[in-house]
């Protein structure tokens, strides 16, 4: 293995350690010791790639962003829905993609615990939703009571809860992306025209 390549997944190790921190213990309750012995590195490993826990913490966020766009990606190329539709394909792949990369749950968390920083996980996804939303509701698929706004934002809470689910459901309890897509269903019954 050469250099670079055992540099890069010692980065890859450090930022998934540091999401699994985050996503357990909050940015305020991850410390730089703390995510070295959970990647197994020394601190001087830790510190070469990153001089701060803000440099690691903005690193998993990154991660997660990239992660998300590939999901928009995905869900977007199925195309040929209808906006109602590939707006509950998004929740669904969003959940999905909550319940199995702690990268994107650690970036979830930094969201609350450092709400002034410019780069936000959800700023991929939630522009996405709205634009759904919207077409959604000019397609006169959505009831005339309900706005885009609204529809957008009863998305983004889905997509929240699975967050939440995912961390205080680790042991297995928590609901399934799965269930999640039946959670999806029924709140569609109340916003379709």
């Amino acid at each position: 293995m050469t250099q670079q390549d055992r540099a890069r997944r010692t980065r890859v190790a450090l930022i998934r350690a540091a999401a699994l921190e985050f996503d357990r213990d909050g940015y305020v309750g991850a410390s730089m010791g703390r995510i070295a012995q959970t990647a197994g590195l020394s601190m001087g490993a830790l510190t070469f790639h990153f001089s701060s826990k803000s440099d690691v913490a903005d690193a998993v966020v990154e991660h997660a962003r990239s992660v998300i766009v590939s999901v928009l990606d995905d869900v977007g190329s199925s195309g040929g829905d209808a906006p109602l539709d590939h707006l509950g394909r998004l929740v669904v792949a969003l959940a999905r993609t909550l319940h199995d990369s702690v990268e994107v749950r650690g970036a979830a968390r930094l969201e609350y615990d450092r709400p002034e920083h410019a780069v936000r996980w959800s700023s991929d996804w939630f522009p996405v939703m709205r634009h759904l939303a919207v077409a959604a509701c000019r397609s006169g698929e959505v009831s005339a009571e309900m706005s885009a706004d609204r529809v957008a934002r009863l998305a983004a809470l889905l997509v929240r809860a699975a967050e939440v689910e995912r961390r205080i459901g680790a042991d297995g309890d928590g609901l399934t992306p799965q269930q999640f897509a039946g959670l999806w269903d029924v709140a569609v019954r109340g916003i379709r025209a």
